[in-house]
């Protein structure tokens, strides 16, 4: 069964995090996250899960906070059979399920040289049915990372009902713009077809592509939640460097 709308609630604003920037973490850069009503946290485990990281998750969830994890980051895992997903994902919520809230996928094929849509998103929606299969049997949620333009895309490739066809309990969208409408534009005319739950990620961080003024966080914050998505801010130890009242939805 694929999951809908109802059968997830997201936390609505969370920052992505990645293993180089655990080095200066401490309790206060995690108030920092509070102070900016930051609820949840998108961790990129790489391939190493070490008790540093283990005694970060745990001060991060006293707080009252939720710890999503990133993982199978590379472009290759859409080739991946029943057996190699169980020993990429599988092992990995076998070994992790009791620190994190759910798992998020960012396997990503179309960054891959000369990847042909009407191939890879078939193979995607492949992969969705086997990774939420073994989510299924440790009771762990999992969301896809994926940008917005799969839908038609997937819909053209002859794939029945776009992004709905991925058997993920939701969907990060990271479809990075210079501003928050230009990724409005791309959302809303496919919000009301998509029976999943969505964060909308924006980026911050300046450099490494297009990103949004700081000025424009407020009215991004306010516009995203006025169509009902989460919000996903990229990345940590920028976004933490801002004031705390470019948070507030005035």
């Amino acid at each position: 069964m694929i999951p809908t709308k109802s059968a997830v609630n997201f936390l609505k604003k969370g920052v992505w995090f990645y293993p180089a920037e655990l080095e200066r973490i401490d309790k206060k850069i995690l108030r920092a996250m509070k102070e900016r009503n930051v609820n949840s946290l998108y961790l990129s485990i790489d391939k190493t899960f070490d008790t540093k990281i283990k005694n970060f998750i745990s001060v991060y969830k006293n707080m009252g906070l939720n710890v999503y994890t990133v993982i199978l980051e590379d472009p290759s895992y859409v080739y991946s059979n029943n057996h190699e997903l169980n020993e990429s994902f599988g092992n990995v919520v076998k070994e992790t399920n009791k620190f994190f809230d759910g798992y998020i996928i960012d396997v990503e094929p179309h960054t891959e040289t000369g990847a042909d849509p009407s191939l890879y998103l078939i193979r995607y929606v492949n992969m969705s049915k086997s990774i939420h299969n073994i989510a299924s049997e440790y009771n762990v949620q999992y969301y896809d990372t994926i940008p917005i333009w799969y839908h038609e895309e997937m819909e053209k490739a002859g794939i029945e009902g776009g992004l709905n066809s991925l058997y993920s309990d939701g969907v990060y969208l990271l479809d990075y713009e210079p501003s928050v409408q230009e990724v409005l534009n791309k959302y809303i005319p496919i919000k009301d077809q998509l029976n999943k739950c969505v964060i909308i990620n924006i980026k911050l961080t300046p450099g490494g592509g297009p990103s949004i003024n700081a000025s424009e966080l407020p009215s991004a914050i306010y516009s995203i939640k006025n169509t009902e998505a989460g919000i996903g801010l990229f990345e940590a130890n920028y976004t933490l460097s801002l004031s705390p009242d470019l948070f507030e939805i005035k």
